[in-house]
């Protein structure tokens, strides 16, 4: 018989509780860099401090790019958004959260914009989006400030 929960073999010390995702920005600095330190945007920033105040289990930068990338992973400076035709395809962020042991995680939370929120969900359909349905960046600021301040 299996198990309904997928989670029911994996012993408590290896589960992965909470894994974090935060979008990738823009603006970038002109040199390689770890992906922690490559996105320079202010609210790119806001995001990651957020997550880090969270202490998750795993923490990634979704890269329009790349994928899932953690925040010592290296990188080059890029110039690819969500839609273009050089996007990461949901196949490839399916293949990397299982590849890191993470795509079943108990909660999953996406700290970025609608179009990112959307590609994290094609990984994990239960994704808490706590940005979602902010109007403005003064609100998305004050959701991630409230976020910290509980912790």
């Amino acid at each position: 018989m299996i198990p309904r929960d997928p989670w029911a073999r994996v012993p408590e010390d290896e589960r992965v509780r909470l894994v974090v995702v935060v979008g990738c920005s823009r603006a970038k600095r002109d040199r390689p860099a770890d992906a922690g330190e490559l996105y320079t945007g202010s609210f790119h920033k806001l995001c990651m401090e957020t997550a880090r105040s969270l202490r998750p289990d795993r923490l990634f930068v979704l890269s329009a790019r790349y994928g899932l990338v953690g925040p010592g992973h290296p990188m080059r400076p890029y110039d690819t958004r969500i839609g273009d035709p050089d996007q990461v395809k949901p196949a490839r962020l399916v293949r990397q959260a299982k590849m890191m042991g993470c795509w079943q995680s108990d909660l999953t939370i996406v700290l970025a914009g609608r179009e990112y929120v959307e590609l994290a969900r094609k990984v994990w359909p239960d994704a808490v989006a706590p940005l979602e349905g902010a109007r403005g960046i003064a609100a998305m600021r004050r959701i991630l400030a409230e976020i910290r301040d509980r912790k």
